[in-house]
């Protein structure tokens, strides 16, 4: 699984510290087995997805997270790839990524303990929300010239030559229904990446005008300094909070992060922060994550979707978020309200 807020707040740097994976208990392939091959050392796993933390980061170096790669793949077309998953994860919020080689048909095999060379590598991704899709890609082992649409197929077609089940928890229907198309057009393949040197966060440093952390959405407390977005989901799933200092009881937040953002922020009128209207309703523009989660239809990714979005001036303003459709919609409209 790769999330948005995985990209996002990733700012681990590269080890490159390649070594073999000591949980294999075969053996995995060594730094040897790639000396003078004429291959790279090619991540399944990108270590770019990792940046999360430092464990994460020296574990996608472990050889069992190596293949071999053409240098001209691997730098080219394959790392185009890599980044281009990484946006769809910031753009879709959660995805599902598979990758490996193709095993079936191999370049040979390479050092002492021979290992395979694939001759096309593939990646088949899932998006599980909103309008659920999925899409799949087959790469030949090689230099690429073409645009990386040209390289989509179904994911029946990479079950076909691999002779893997993906997904096989999904409700049939569903399944096969998501396998058998190939969807490109659903998917954005822009060529800029997400760049975490050059997306520069612009802080809140306005006294005169606070943040008020009980009814500000995630993108503005994301603003605050030293609040990423886990720590601004932390925020919102605490709410209501009575004084500032009852911060400290989000997840996440301590003393000194409160001593960083507190002449910049205000609990605002408490009567505001109702999670219901007094007409027994669910408050859209102030409730708790979890309050929203019950509505029906409502799950954590829309939850999440809804507080971002905020505030809504009418209740059907929420039929413009991705994933809230008219049948969600008249599932919740007489449990909700603006005011």
């Amino acid at each position: 699984m790769l999330t948005g807020d995985m990209v996002r707040s990733g700012s681990v740097s590269r080890t490159d510290n390649f070594r073999e994976d000591p949980s294999v208990t075969t053996g995995s392939a060594s730094l040897g087995d790639y000396k003078g091959s004429g291959y790279d050392r090619g991540h399944l796993c990108p270590a770019g997805d990792m940046q999360i933390n430092s464990i994460s980061m020296s574990e996608s170096f472990y050889m069992s997270n190596m293949s071999p790669q053409e240098p001209s793949f691997n730098r080219g077309k394959w790392r185009s790839l890599e980044a281009t998953v990484r946006n769809w994860a910031v753009k879709e919020d959660t995805i599902y990524v598979v990758t490996g080689g193709v095993l079936t048909s191999s370049k040979g095999s390479i050092g002492h303990n021979r290992v395979t060379v694939p001759e096309y590598y593939y990646k088949v991704i899932y998006d599980p929300t909103g309008e659920k899709k999925m899409i799949a890609l087959v790469l030949p082992n090689k230099k690429c010239t073409k645009q990386l649409q040209d390289y989509v197929v179904s994911v029946d077609h990479v079950e076909n030559i691999t002779g893997i089940d993906f997904f096989p928890a999904l409700p049939d229907k569903l399944e096969n229904d998501l396998e058998s198309n190939v969807t490109a057009t659903k998917w954005s393949f822009e060529s800029s990446s997400y760049n975490r040197k050059t997306s520069k966060k612009k802080y809140h440093t306005d006294k005169n005008n606070k943040i008020n952390i009980n009814t500000a959405s995630a993108a503005e407390l994301d603003r605050l300094y030293g609040i990423g977005p886990a720590k601004a989901k932390a925020i919102i799933a605490a709410r209501p909070y009575n004084s500032v200092d009852e911060l400290t009881k989000a997840y996440g937040i301590g003393d000194a992060t409160l001593e960083k953002i507190r002449d910049y922020i205000t609990v605002g009128d408490k009567t505001k922060a109702k999670k219901k209207s007094t007409s027994g309703k669910i408050n859209i523009n102030t409730a708790s994550r979890a309050e929203l989660e019950s509505l029906p239809g409502i799950g954590e990714v829309l939850a999440g979707r809804i507080i971002s979005a905020r505030p809504f001036r009418n209740i059907h303003e929420i039929k413009n978020i991705k994933g809230i459709g008219p049948k969600t919609f008249e599932k919740v409209r007489w449990k909700i309200s603006t005011k």
